[in-house]
């Protein structure tokens, strides 16, 4: 909900936590954003305006529906108008794992003596000759909608490090930065990035799913409450969302973290004897 202090404008205002209006509403419906390409991001958008009085401005274009489209991580604010039903096309490179949305109706003019049987009796009763609204003037506000771009999996945000310090043939895990480091000797760094980029169905390619990504993500559920403000964590929690209805509890989580990344990971070990058996089958 929007936090600013709707006291401050000298007239009524429709929105969620206001009882400026009586038996009126504003909200948009907006579904998951759409991630074409990595370039480009596109959000559908429906306004819900249950006032006649709004309504009435919009129809007679004395005022318009704007979204305000906003991203925590990249700090990126814009403003764009919109119709009832519309789709807004955002350019992916500024915005990073969040949308937020905030519906408005605003004034395409100034309005002198503006009043409504629709608002309510103090504001009436108040100024019942009405009130002056500015050009752009904040007539209505809905709830801030969080939209979240699933574009990654839970891989995405894992980096392999080339470490001297680690011993041949082992690996350390690093969760206390924005992306999950997975140490690994410097010798052998270069061995695995060449098996990274055969992809595909190959087995050794599949093997380090279990390996060594299987290991890092169940680190990193057992250990998700403490870094919440991750970017690792916020991927980690999202995949969470889409595989577990409802809250998960975190000592649930903690205590299951094996299992829970082997979901997340869609059974690595499984990919991985898949694969295995191709191979000696084409063999």
């Amino acid at each position: 909900m929007s936090t600013w202090n709707q006291r401050l404008l000298p007239y009524p205002l429709l929105a969620p936590w206001t009882e400026d209006y009586e038996h009126s509403a504003f909200s948009v419906e907006v579904p998951e954003a759409v991630l074409k390409s990595g370039s480009q991001v596109t959000i559908g958008l429906a306004f819900h305006l249950h006032s006649d009085t709004l309504r009435g401005l919009i129809e007679e274009d004395e005022a318009r529906y704007v979204v305000e489209v906003s991203c925590r991580r990249t700090f990126m604010r814009s403003t764009h108008v919109a119709s009832e039903c519309d789709t807004l096309l955002l350019d992916a490179s500024d915005y990073e794992e969040e949308i937020l949305i905030t519906p408005y109706v605003a004034s395409t003019r100034a309005l002198e003596e503006f009043r409504s049987a629709e608002h309510a009796s103090e504001w009436r009763d108040h100024r019942p000759e009405g009130f002056n609204v500015p050009i752009a003037g904040i007539l209505a506000v809905g709830n801030n909608t969080p939209i979240i771009l699933r574009d990654s999996a839970v891989n995405s945000v894992i980096d392999l490090i080339g470490n001297p310090k680690i011993p041949e043939g082992t690996f350390d895990v690093q969760l206390d930065d924005e992306r999950i480091k997975i140490h690994v000797p410097s010798a052998e760094k270069e061995k695995i990035e060449a098996v990274r980029a055969r992809r595909g169905s190959g087995v050794e390619f599949a093997a380090l799913f279990p390996g060594l990504y299987l290991h890092a993500v169940a680190e990193a559920l057992r250990n998700l409450s403490e870094y919440n403000d991750t970017r690792w964590a916020f991927t980690m929690r999202n995949a969470l969302d889409s595989l577990v209805q409802g809250d998960l509890d975190t000592e649930l989580l903690r205590d299951n973290a094996l299992r829970y990344a082997q979901d997340l990971m869609e059974q690595p070990v499984g990919l991985f004897l898949t694969a295995a058996m191709r191979s000696d089958e084409e063999d």
